[in-house]
This record gives structure tokens, sequence and C-alpha cells, in this order.
């Protein structure tokens, strides 16, 4: 099948969160939504994972004809670990970083397998007994915005006391909140509502300004 990271992050729900979306997915070994606050799966840029306080099984889709003998799956360390593909070219990366916990790498094993037509890479790492526990993520750059990906980018015309208008860049993270993402880019472009009426952030106020902090309006 077609490799496509966003069909297996739409089985989980939102990227980093559980919720009712997961429940009956193909790749729903656990049920979905959170326990404890820890969610019960998530996703990267590259990949997918669920887990539970023993196991976590991680998916990232490969190209069409990817057999085994491309694959590299390293654990440098019991907290790191390195996903990749042998090309002409050297080493495609699918994932690479310091874990959220430590594992047992002798017990954790790796397979190709098809997650709803897409084929995957798929990782069963076992949780080390000082780590069985839901963790916050699989890896640790999750959700660190120096890693997410700008996948639009809006902006806002601004005047102050009536002055000459400055514009604002905003780059809005897509993978990461793809709701809020697309929210947020469809009041900044302008759309009809359901009624009729046009829906813009254009020409409403900043209602309360905290200098070197934050601005909120809307």
């Amino acid at each position: 099948g077609e490799m496509d990271i966003q069909q297996l992050m739409a089985q989980l729900g939102s990227p980093g969160g559980g919720g009712d979306a997961a429940t009956g997915s193909p790749f729903d070994a656990y049920g979905g939504g959170e326990t404890k606050n820890q969610p019960l799966e998530g996703g990267g840029d590259t990949y997918v994972w669920q887990q539970t306080t023993e196991t976590l099984t991680v998916a990232a889709p490969v190209p069409d004809g990817t057999r085994a003998k491309d694959v590299i799956v390293e654990y440098p360390t019991r907290r790191s670990v390195k996903a990749a593909l042998k090309g002409g070219a050297g080493e495609n990366v699918l994932f690479e970083g310091e874990l959220r916990g430590a594992v047992i790498v002798d017990d954790s094993f790796w397979s190709l397998d098809e997650q709803d037509e897409t084929l995957c890479l798929v990782l069963d790492v076992q949780k080390s007994s000082g780590s069985r526990e839901l963790w916050p993520g699989f890896l640790t750059r999750e959700g660190d915005s120096d890693y997410a990906t700008i996948t639009d980018t809006v902006f806002f015309d601004v005047a102050l006391d009536g002055g000459d208008p400055q514009r604002v860049e905003i780059g809005l993270f897509g993978d990461d909140a793809p709701k809020t993402a697309a929210n947020f880019k469809g009041l900044c472009e302008g759309f009809d509502d359901e009624d009729g009426e046009f829906r813009s952030y254009a020409g409403s106020p900043f209602h309360r300004v905290i200098p070197g902090f934050m601005c909120q309006g809307g």
C-alpha cells in the first residue's frame, strides 16, 4: 500500500494524545484514551505508537518492497533507539533519539507488517523493570518545538494606536496539533460558516496585552 503516516495517525486520533478515535483501529492493541494523565498512544513525524505499562509498540511506514535486510534497528543504550533503512546514498533514518524510559534490549524485537494496507516497520519494545509505567511519549523529542515541522505559515497585519500595520508571521505545527492548526489557519484566511456568515480574525482587537509575554485577542 501507499506510505502514509497521516492515515496511521488518524487511526490513533490526534498525534500525541488518546481518545475514542483509537478504539477498534487495525493498530489498536490496547484501546484508546488516557490513564493517570499519560497517553496510551501518540506519534511523531514518521511514526505512531501505543503502550501498556510493560510494552510499547511503534509503527513507522516504509516504502513498498522494503525487505528485512534493508532495515536497521539499533539500541545504542537502554535509553536510546535508532531505526533506519539502507539506501544507495547511505541510511534513511526513520526515527532516532533518547527514549522516555529504559528498555530490555534483548527482549525487544521488530518486524515488517501491514497496517491498514500500509507496510510498516513495527517495533515491540519491552520496558525494563524500573520503567514499567505509562510513559509520556516514545522519544523525548516528541512535543519539542525545536524538532517540530512548520506545515503552514499565516500572518497578522497589526496596527498600534492607528499607526501603519506591521506584519507578524506565524508558523503552524500541523503535524503535532492538526485540528488547532487547521482552525487557526481557517480564521486567518476567513471562511463562510453554515449560516453564510463570514468568519475571520480580520478587524478584531487584542483585548489583553502582557508585555514580554503574550497578547490575547480573537
